[in-house]
Order: structure tokens, then C-alpha cells, then sequence
């Protein structure tokens, strides 16, 4: 067991040492400058402290002169990945150019792989392609790569070096780009070079390179921007910093900034800072951000809202007042909701009325339990703009306390008549107010006896009326069982179920059965099962007299 780690171990020393040992061997004390030509007639330049073979051709004499030996085969790699570098992994394939050569235009490329070796130990790959002879790609364990199409440069160097000087060239050649193309590219290349930047130390080089350039050039938004963002997030990765790499520098150079979601990046950079001296140009972005939040028409509702709630938590408590300069009147609402957590009824109706749509995903967080959540939607379904079914059937559901208040409001939309009656092609009529009735006493008849009677109830004697006498007054009907005995009956009716009582009605509009009423009975069972005898007896003694009179008809036809 001992003897294979140990032979394990040593394989491990010597190929460190050849790689060294080669390594020293092919370094060059200064940058080495060559070129090659692209197919599109531009120049791409290979800058190396390490001595290699450019070319396919030189290969071969490469090897002899150092003594190495080579394989050569075709490998196949798929186009489809990204470029940048992954530092001096073994087994990382790193990417050259070689998106910017004819090959690349297909979904798969093969390229010449060679192999280099010394004494049976393997030191290295470098891949060419097929069409030019050009390196494209190199594995490694001790070189550092990086590549640039704005510089059209490629650096091969030790360990990290690399992408730290092709950045900082990257840096310095920003307030030449000003097409869309160009800073795209910028920011898609320094991020790929930043993601190689291992050490704090040359992160705050960078740094420093970015506000150096700052303070001697004046960047547009589109340049700025972009330098701004890889600031932050080298600014992120450090575990500390130092007054030289503090956040707060960056507002020093922020007032080109003038929309809400620039504002955002910054603040996002600099308002965990614990000591930022600039108050003032903090106050001037959190401006915008709100700015831009009373522009609700362009968003759309859930991202406004997402918006909206991570300013009022994150952003908004860094202002040096906690004053909207704005009076919004809907992000005057969302505040009074994120400070106190409360809504009233006042402004959830506004926002159901007036800002309905960018509103919807507060509202639908805000339960019917809440006493002013309550009200409010008892007058929007008094007022017709809330269709009550709904509304009742969440109460019904939630079992909130019902105020003084809040059942008079339901008393009066006991009375309205908020549903129109709903006919359809060889389907019976239904009006839903009967099953808004239902659900009302449902909710009306647990109250106590003198909060019931002093609720409203007017003149007449639908089903409507007799319902409200049985259920709310427990009033004795003359002559409820013979009303009950004309119309058919359907299921045993239960108080806990309004939505079963039956909506059907006929043509004028009358209920087909007294379901409402028998609804309002089921409140007393007692009284209930009394009625329910008394009709079947009448129904019985009916049909009877009915068979006596068609007797009697028979017998006068004889």
C-alpha cells in the first residue's frame, strides 16, 4: 500500500520539477512581439514572455532545440463555448482568437494537437489550426493566457499575469469605444479577464488603474458605466479594503449618471459601505431611483412591484431624509405600506380603482382578515366596482370578526341587486345575487341578537325578505310551509354551505326553488325539520284531494 503512493508521489515530484526546470528554460527576461494575418486582412498580435512556437511549421525545430519529444494528432472541439481563460489548470483548455479565424464559422472545429514531452514526462499542449497553422489554443499547468478581440492581442505569461496587464491595456483604450458593439465587447472581455484576477493585490491594482482613469478622463454614461460595474465587483470579491479601494470613491465621478436603473448598479455598490462621506450625491441617486418609479406605465406590474419593495428596504433608509421629493400619490401609498406595514381603506381602494393593474400583485398579498382590507372591499362591491362573490366567499373562507360596521355594509349589499340574470342557449336562467344572499346570512346570523336587528331590511316579501324574518329575526312566517309546498324542493340545505343554494330562476326572474329560504330555516334545526314535516303533510294531503277530484270528475262523466 505504502510502495504505490510513494512511487505515486514521486511522479508527482518530477513532473514539478520538468515543468519548472522548462519553464525557466523558455522564459524571456522581456515581452516577445510577433504577428500573424487574418483572413479578413487584419493583424493579430501574440505578445509572450515565454518562448513558443507560433506557427505549426516551427514545431519541430521547437522541439529539437529543447530537447523534446512531440505526438501530433487531430482533435475535435466543439465552437460552442466561451472564450477567456481558466488560469494554469492541467486540465483546462484555454481559448486563443480563435473566434476570429475562418474555421470558427462552424459548430465544431479540429485542430492539430501537439504534444510535448521530456524524459516520458508530459509538459505541455499547444493546438494549431488546420487552415492557417496558427496556435489556438494551449494546456498548461504553469502558463497563464489571456485574449483580447478590441486589442486584437493575445498574452501568454506566468500564473496571473496575464490577464491583469491585458485589462489594464483595456482600461486605458475605453474612452475610444462608443458603439453599442464596441461596449458590449469591452464589458463581456473584462469580465472574462476579472473572473482570472485571483489575488486582492491585483485587484486593487486594477482598481486603482479604473479611478486613475477617472480622474483624467471624462467618460460618457455608456463608457462609464461598464468601468463603474467591474469596479464594484472586483470591489465585491475583496475580503478587505483599504481607503485606496473604498466604495465612496465612486461617487466622486457619478453625476453623468441621470437614470434610475444606473443608480441602482452604483448603490448597490456603495451603500454597505459603513462610512460615506458624500451624502449628497447618495441622496441625488436614490432620487432617481424614485424618479423612475413614478413612471410605473413602463413596467409591468411584478417587476415594478419587486422594484418598488427593494426600495423602500435597501435603498430608501439611506437617504439623508425620509422624504419622497415626489408627491406620488401611489408610491406615497407603497411607502406608508413599507414603513407600517398597514394599509387603509382609503388606499386600498385608490390603488384598487385608480392602480389596478400595477397595484394587483400588493393586493393580492393583503388579507381579507384585515379590518381595513375588510371595509374597503365592502365598499367596492357596494360601489359595483368588485363583483361581491368573491369577496364573500374569502370572508366565509377567513372567518374574520365582523364589526358593527361591517355588517351593516353587508346588510346593504344583502339588498342591491349587483348580478345581472345570466341566460345561455337551452341552459336554465340563474341569478347569482341569491347566492350572495346566502353567503351574507351565513356570515350575518353568528352575531349577536342585538346587532341583527338594528341592521336595515325594507319593505316586501320575496324570498329575500321571508329569508332575512327567519334567519336574522327568527321570526315565525304565517303560511311558510303551504309557500314551501307550491315550488319543488332540492337537498337537505346546511348553513356552512351557501354556495349549494341553487341561483336557477325563470323566466321573470323569480327563483324556480325557495332554496334561499330553506337556507334561512336550516339556521334552526328544529325549526327546520318542522317546516320540512309540515310541507311533506301538506304535499301528501294534496295529492290526495288531487286523486279525490279526478274520482269525483270520473264519476260525474259516468
Amino acid at each position: 500500500m505504502l510502495k504505490p503512493l510513494l512511487l505515486l508521489l514521486l511522479s508527482a515530484i518530477s513532473h514539478i520539477s520538468i515543468a519548472i526546470d522548462f519553464d525557466k528554460e523558455i522564459y524571456l527576461e522581456e515581452y516577445q512581439t510577433s504577428g500573424i494575418s487574418l483572413a479578413d486582412g487584419s493583424h493579430w498580435q501574440y505578445q509572450t514572455h515565454y518562448q513558443l512556437p507560433i506557427n505549426l511549421d516551427a514545431v519541430e525545430q521547437y522541439a529539437q532545440n529543447h530537447r523534446l519529444e512531440i505526438t501530433i494528432q487531430e482533435h475535435t472541439f466543439s465552437n460552442r463555448g466561451g472564450g477567456g481563460g481558466c488560469g494554469h489548470s492541467p486540465v483546462c483548455v484555454i481559448l486563443l482568437p480563435v473566434y476570429l479565424l475562418d474555421m470558427l464559422s462552424a459548430d465544431e472545429v479540429t485542430l492539430d494537437q501537439v504534444s510535448f514531452f521530456r524524459d516520458g514526462q508530459w509538459v505541455m499542449d499547444l493546438l494549431y489550426d488546420k487552415s492557417g497553422g496558427h496556435l489556438a489554443r494551449i494546456q498548461s499547468d504553469t502558463l497563464s493566457i489571456a485574449s483580447s478581440k478590441l486589442l486584437s492581442k493575445t498574452v501568454i505569461d506566468s500564473t496571473d499575469k496575464a490577464p491583469l496587464a491585458l485589462s489594464g491595456e483595456l482600461i486605458t483604450i475605453l474612452p475610444q469605444l462608443h458603439s453599442q458593439a464596441e461596449l458590449s465587447q469591452f464589458n463581456t472581455e473584462i469580465s472574462q479577464l476579472r473572473s482570472q484576477l485571483v489575488h486582492s493585490q491585483q485587484k486593487q491594482v486594477q482598481q486603482k488603474q479604473a479611478i486613475a482613469l477617472l480622474k483624467t478622463t471624462k467618460l460618457t454614461v455608456p463608457q462609464f458605466m461598464p468601468l463603474a460595474e467591474h469596479w464594484c465587483s472586483l470591489n465585491d470579491s475583496l475580503m478587505n479594503y483599504d481607503l485606496s479601494s473604498s466604495p465612496q470613491q465612486l461617487l466622486e465621478y457619478t453625476a453623468v449618471i441621470s437614470r434610475g436603473d444606473q443608480a441602482t448598479k452604483i448603490l448597490d455598490c456603495v451603500i454597505q459601505h459603513p462610512a460615506i462621506d458624500n451624502r449628497g450625491e447618495l441622496d441625488r441617486l436614490i432620487n432617481l431611483q424614485e424618479r423612475a418609479l413614478t413612471q410605473w406605465e413602463s413596467y409591468q406590474a411584478y417587476e415594478w412591484h419587486n422594484q418598488v419593495r427593494d426600495f423602500f428596504t435597501d435603498y430608501f433608509p439611506h437617504k439623508s431624509t425620509a422624504a419622497l421629493t415626489q408627491a406620488h400619490p401611489l408610491l406615497s401609498i407603497y411607502q406608508r405600506w413599507y414603513q407600517s406595514a398597514e394599509i387603509s381603506s382609503s388606499d386600498y381602494i385608490k390603488l384598487a380603482t385608480e392602480y389596478q393593474e400595477i397595484s394587483a400583485p400588493l393586493r393580492q398579498k393583503l388579507t381579507i382578515s384585515t379590518p381595513n382590507v375588510l371595509n374597503a372591499r365592502l365598499t367596492l362591491a357596494s360601489q359595483g366596482k368588485y363583483p361581491p362573490l368573491p369577496t364573500l366567499k374569502q370572508i366565509h373562507r377567513a372567518a374574520p370578526t365582523i364589526d358593527s360596521e361591517q355588517a351593516r355594509a353587508l346588510a346593504e349589499l344583502y339588498w342591491q341587486n349587483n348580478y345581472e340574470i345570466e341566460r345561455f342557449a337551452f341552459l336554465p336562467r340563474q341569478d347569482k345575487d341569491f347566492e350572495k344572499q346566502a353567503y351574507i346570512l351565513s356570515l350575518l346570523v353568528p352575531l349577536a341578537d342585538d346587532v341583527r336587528r338594528t341592521l336595515p331590511i325594507p319593505q316586501g316579501d320575496t324570498d329575500a325578505h321571508i329569508a332575512w324574518r327567519v334567519a336574522m329575526l327568527n321570526q315565525e312566517v304565517e303560511g311558510l310551509a303551504e309557500l314551501l309546498a307550491l315550488r319543488p324542493a332540492l337537498d337537505d340545505r346546511s348553513p356552512d354551505r351557501p354556495e349549494t343554494v341553487s341561483t336557477r330562476v325563470d323566466e321573470q326572474g323569480n327563483p324556480t326553488y325557495a332554496e334561499l329560504i330553506w337556507h334561512a330555516l336550516s339556521f334552526n334545526p328544529e325549526r327546520y325539520q318542522q317546516i320540512r314535516h309540515q310541507r311533506e303533510q301538506l304535499m301528501e294531503q294534496q295529492k290526495q284531494e288531487s286523486w279525490q277530484d279526478k274520482g269525483r270528475a270520473i264519476w260525474e262523466q259516468l
